[in-house]
C-alpha cells in the first residue's frame, strides 16, 4: 500500500490554525479556522480503512475530512526511508492542542485523538527503560532525545489514562535529570548529542506542553512498576505492513526488518543501551568495486509460524546482485537470539568487502548511564575501548570462539572470516557509535572468491545478560552439527535445544530441550 508521508506535517501545520481559532473568537474567518484545522487534525494519522469509515468525527463522516492514508494498516508509519518511531510519536503534535481550545473555551476536536492511543500501542512494544525507542529500521536523528518523549509519554498518561505510559514518563524524567546534572549552567545537551539547532529551544518547549497538559488535567494514573512493564510489553510482535517484527522478553529485546531497511539487533533490556541502531546489523556490509552506497533487498522472506519465537527466513539481494545472502534469524522467549548466514557470488563480480555480523556498539563518553568504555571478553583476553580514544585507535582483530560485549554473550559456532572491533566512530548522529564485525573476510580470500563455493558465511548464538563465565561454558557446549557453509544449517544449543535453518528452502525448525529427567 502507498501512503504519503505528511502526517507530522499535517498536525504541525494544524497548530497555528487552532491557536487562530482560539486565540479570536470575534474574527470573521473563525468558523473557516475550525474548519481548516479539522481537516489538518483528522489528515495527520489516518490509515486506508479511516477512507471509508460513515462515522460522525467532529460534525461528519470521518471519510469527507480525509482523501489519502499517511499510516499503515498496523499503526506504524515510514518517513526518512525507514518505518521511524520518532514520526509515529509526532501524535505529541496533536495532544498539545488540549489545551489551546480548553483554554479558550471551546471543546477540542475529537479528530486530535483519531489513532492515537493505537500508533501508541504499537510504539510502545518498542520503548526501552530509558522511556526511549529501539529502532528496528535504523536511527538517522539522534538517539539521546528522552526530552523529546517526555512530552510524548506524558499525553499519552494524562489524556488516556494510560500507566505504561506514566512509567516511561517518568523514566524520561529522571534521564533528563541526569542529562541536565552534566552541565547544570549550560545546555541539557552535551556537544554532539543533538543535530538541530532548534533543540535547545525544544527543551523548553516541549516540557512546557506537558506541564499544560498536567495543568489542566492532573499527572495522570500512578505507574506500574518498571519491572511490571517489561513483563506486559513482551511477547511476539509482527508488523506485516511495516514488515518488521519484535521479540521482547522482561530482559532483552530482538528485531528484525525486511523492508526499506533490512537489519536485525539483539540487546539486553536496561539503563545502559549496549547497541545502536545499526543500519546494516548482523546482515553487515558488503562492498564492490565502483559502485557507490550498497543497500541489502529483500527478494524472499518467510515467517516461521512460531508462537512464542521469532523466525524470519530470507534471500537478500546484495550489491545490485553480484551477492546473495540467504540468512536465518531466530530470537526465543528465553532471550537467546541466532543468527546464521550464507553468502555466494551470483557472477564474475568479486566484492571488495565482505564485513558481516555486524553490531553498532554505543561507546558515548558522557551519557548518565554509561561509564565511556565497552569492555570486550574473548577466549583469550579482555579488551577495553575508552570512547575518549575512538578517534585513535586502531581497529582490532580477533579470532575467538566466544565473546562477552559487557553483558552480551556470543557463540561463534561457524565463522569464515575473523572478527573485528573497528573503534573509529562511524557517522551516526548524535551518538558515539562503533563497529563489531563477527565474520570480516580477509582481501586474500574475497579476492579468490568464485559462485562454486561460498564467499562467508557464519553462524552466531547471542546471550543478552550473561558473564564471561556462562559464555565460555555455553561456547563448550553447543554444537554446530552440519558442514561449515551448507545451507542446511543443523545445530544444538548449550541445553539440548535443536534448530535447524533450511536456507535452500527458507524453513527452520525448533526443537525444545528435552524435559530433565525425574
Amino acid at each position: 500500500m502507498a501512503v504519503r508521508l505528511l502526517g507530522r506535517e499535517n498536525a504541525w501545520n494544524s497548530q497555528i490554525v487552532s491557536l487562530a481559532y482560539s486565540m479570536f473568537p470575534q474574527h470573521p474567518r473563525h468558523a473557516l479556522w475550525r474548519e481548516t484545522a479539522g481537516r489538518w487534525i483528522a489528515s495527520s494519522f489516518a490509515r486506508a480503512p479511516d477512507l471509508a469509515r460513515t462515522d460522525l468525527v467532529d460534525g461528519r463522516p470521518l471519510r469527507d475530512w480525509l482523501t489519502a492514508p499517511n499510516l499503515f494498516d498496523d499503526f506504524t508509519l515510514e518517513n526518512h526511508h525507514r518505518v521511524h518511531p520518532d514520526y509515529m510519536a509526532c501524535t505529541y503534535l496533536l495532544s498539545s492542542q488540549v489545551p489551546l481550545y480548553t483554554w479558550g473555551g471551546h471543546t477540542p476536536p475529537a479528530a486530535l485523538h483519531l489513532n492515537v492511543q493505537a500508533i501508541n500501542t504499537s510504539l510502545k512494544r518498542l520503548a526501552l527503560p530509558d522511556g526511549a525507542w529501539i529502532y528496528p529500521n535504523g536511527q538517522d536523528w539522534g538517539l539521546r532525545r528522552n526530552l523529546d518523549w517526555f512530552e510524548y509519554h506524558t499525553a499519552q498518561a494524562v489524556l488516556y489514562r494510560d500507566a505504561q505510559s506514566a512509567t516511561l514518563q517518568r523514566a524520561c524524567l529522571a534521564t533528563m535529570k541526569r542529562m541536565a546534572a552534566r552541565t547544570p549552567r549550560g545546555s541539557i545537551y552535551v556537544a554532539a548529542e543533538t543535530r538541530l539547532a532548534s533543540d535547545d529551544a525544544m527543551a523548553l518547549e516541549l516540557p512546557a506542553h506537558a506541564y499544560a497538559l498536567m495543568a489542566q488535567l492532573g499527572e495522570g494514573p500512578d505507574p506500574v512498576a518498571e519491572s511490571q512493564l517489561l513483563t506486559q510489553l513482551a511477547g511476539r510482535h509482527v508488523f506485516e505492513a511495516g514488515k518488521f517484527a519484535v521479540l521482547r522478553t522482561p530482559h532483552s529485546i530482538a528485531t528484525f526488518s525486511w523492508g526499506a531497511q533490512v537489519m536485525g539487533q539483539v540487546l539486553p533490556l536496561r539503563t545502559d543501551q549496549l547497541l545502536s541502531p545499526e543500519p546494516r546489523g548482523l546482515v553487515g556490509y558488503v562492498g564492490l568495486a565502483g559502485s557507490g552506497r550498497e543497500v541489502p533487498v529483500a527478494r524472499e522472506i518467510s515467517i516461521a509460524p512460531l508462537p512464542d519465537a521469532l523466525g524470519v527466513t530470507g534471500v537478500l539481494t546484495r550489491a545490485g546482485g553480484a551477492v546473495e545472502q540467504r540468512f536465518g534469524f531466530l530470537a526465543l522467549p528465553d532471550d537467546r537470539t541466532i543468527y546464521v548466514d550464507v553468502v555466494r557470488l551470483t557472477g564474475a563480480a568479486r566484492p571488495t568487502l565482505l564485513d558481516l555480523g555486524t553490531l553498532g556498539v554505543l561507546n558515548d563518553t558522557q551519557w548518565p548511564s554509561h561509564t565511556g568504555t565497552r569492555t570486550l571478553v574473548h577466549d583469550t583476553g579482555t579488551r577495553t575501548f575508552a570512547a575518549a580514544d575512538a578517534t585513535r585507535d586502531l581497529p582490532v582483530e580477533f579470532h575467538s570462539r566466544w565473546f562477552n560485549l559487557d553483558g552480551l554473550g556470543i557463540v561463534v559456532l561457524d565463522a569464515s572470516g575473523g572478527q573485528r572491533y573497528v573503534p573509529a566512530p562511524t557517522s551516526a548522529a548524535g551518538r558515539l557509535e562503533q563497529r563489531f564485525h563477527l565474520n570480516a573476510i580477509p582481501p586474500a580470500s574475497l579476492a579468490a572468491a568464485t559462485p562454486a563455493t561460498p564467499a562467508a558465511h557464519g553462524v552466531f548464538v547471542f546471550y543478552p545478560n550473561q558473564t564471561p563465565v556462562q559464555t565460555r561454558s555455553h561456547a563448550v557446549r553447543c554444537v554446530l552439527r552440519s558442514p561449515p557453509g551448507a545451507t542446511l544449517v543443523e545445530l544444538v544449543l548449550e541445553d539440548g535445544t535443536a534448530v535447524t535453518f533450511d536456507l535452500a528452502h527458507l524453513r527452520l525448525n525448533l526443537t525444545p530441550a528435552p524435559a530433565p529427567r525425574p
